[in-house]
């Protein structure tokens, strides 16, 4: 089961290592891309980094900590303290990403009060709910999701009403927005039942497994989809 398991970790964390490359070779073709694109590349490298740390617990809880006894029965036995960070983190990056890309002064300042709202409520739930070391906190998903569903209907109503609309498939945030859309949605419900994911429950980690799969497969590879097609765009237009 662990070779099962980390087989297709490698393939999911594969695909992510693609996307980092993909959004780098991109900012080079284009270096005067975005702010907000150049922090979402370096956001892809972040998150391949911290998937690849977060390995160190799937393989000692499959293999019984043999050689790491000292992590058994520890806080950090589990990833769940990585990943709680993280996806606040995760969260907040998205939040900005979407938020500077809208042209309503006003609204960006609504939006970035409460995404700083939502950091400053979701660290509070981690340091008082007592979830930080046991399970990923439900209340950064649902709250999280739920802001940047938020976010990003602002952007498509910006997208619908202005000339952009022309062009839409050409621009990498409208691919990052269908894949963060549809990963967040679908995972949030498993998230929010981490607390299952144990040896006792074999059926609810496959099903853990292929959702999770299925969706960290699409949303990079809608990501990778979006740069590759931005920068055919760009060599389109400088050929002609």
């Amino acid at each position: 089961m662990l070779e099962y398991y980390l087989e297709n970790l490698f393939l999911v964390h594969l695909v992510e290592l693609l996307a980092a490359i993909t959004g780098t070779f991109y900012l080079i073709s284009k270096p005067k891309a975005n702010r907000a694109i150049k922090l979402f590349v370096s956001f892809l490298w972040i998150t391949f980094f911290i998937e690849v740390t977060g390995l160190y617990a799937t393989y000692f809880y499959f293999t019984g900590y043999k050689n790491f006894e000292f992590l058994r029965d520890s806080p950090f036995e589990r990833n769940f303290w990585l990943y709680n960070i993280f996806n606040v983190f995760s969260y907040f990056i998205y939040f900005i990403f979407f938020i500077l890309h809208l042209k309503a002064e006003k609204i960006r300042k609504i939006l970035t009060i409460l995404a700083v709202f939502f950091v400053f409520t979701a660290i509070l739930n981690l340091i008082f709910s007592g979830i930080f070391f046991t399970a990923f906190s439900a209340y950064t998903h649902i709250n999280g999701t739920i802001f940047l569903i938020l976010c990003i209907s602002a952007y498509y109503y910006e997208l619908l009403t202005s000339y952009r609309i022309l062009n839409f498939y050409k621009n990498v945030e409208f691919y990052i927005s269908i894949g963060a859309l549809i990963f967040h949605v679908v995972t949030t419900p498993l998230f929010i039942y981490s607390k299952y994911i144990k040896l006792q429950n074999p059926e609810f980690i496959a099903i853990y497994e292929v959702v999770l799969r299925s969706v960290n497969f699409f949303l990079y590879g809608i990501i990778i989809l979006g740069f590759l097609m931005s920068t055919l765009r760009r060599k389109k237009v400088v050929i002609s």
